[in-house]
């Protein structure tokens, strides 16, 4: 092969690599873009948390998180709560049939308000109970978007008669009345004849 030969090889060579840098620049921008738009954002690195009790022998709606409320509740942003994990503890005084329910307000007006369960933890014998539910990493999205759970999907639904103007119990001591994007708790008394005592710790952040 001639000099002007190997040259012109040499020169196609260069072309092919830098085209291969390219295009391999390219789908990391790709990736990079992908990353980003799934990313929920910056965490803290230790999560805020809420502590709510009852002693109770009848049901009862619980305000867990007040997503507008950033001074009683310790957060910052108020767009959403990311769910980091929830612990419930407590004991039942008899055999009786109750149920624990967990899930986010998605619509409160005049009305009432419907609440999407994330939980629905049925409790009927006497004694200690304690279960721990842990979230994914980086927590859970609890956005509520077109009255719905963005991301979120759950055959289990509450239409109430309480509405958007109710005040509810809460475990901070201050006034909470549900709004859309309020984690919140109903204690079901299925069956009468027992008391339950009940704790829920919840880790959350927001954005």
């Amino acid at each position: 092969m001639n000099k002007s030969g190997r040259i012109a090889i040499a020169m196609l060579l260069s072309v092919l690599a830098i085209i291969g840098l390219v295009a391999c620049l390219d789908r990391n921008a790709v990736v990079d873009d992908t990353i980003a738009a799934l990313a929920i954002g910056p965490r803290p690195h230790a999560p805020y948390l809420t502590h709510y009790h009852t002693e109770t022998a009848t049901g009862n709606w619980a305000v867990l998180i007040d997503l507008s409320d950033s001074t009683n509740y310790p957060h910052a942003a108020t767009n959403s709560i990311i769910l980091r994990d929830v612990r419930v503890v407590g004991d039942l005084a008899n055999d009786m049939d109750w149920k624990i329910e967990i899930g986010v307000v998605t619509i409160a007006d005049t009305s009432g308000i419907t609440v999407e369960h994330l939980a629905i933890i049925p409790r009927d014998s006497r004694g200690a109970f304690d279960g721990e539910w842990t979230v994914p990493q980086n927590g859970l999205n609890l956005l509520v978007s077109s009255d719905s759970l963005t991301f979120v999907a759950t055959n289990s639904t509450t239409g109430t008669m309480i509405i958007s103007s109710t005040v509810l119990i809460d475990g901070v001591g201050a006034s909470a009345m549900p709004a859309v994007g309020d984690l919140i708790l109903y204690t079901n008394e299925i069956s009468n004849g027992s008391s339950m005592r009940l704790s829920v710790i919840t880790a959350y952040d927001t954005e």
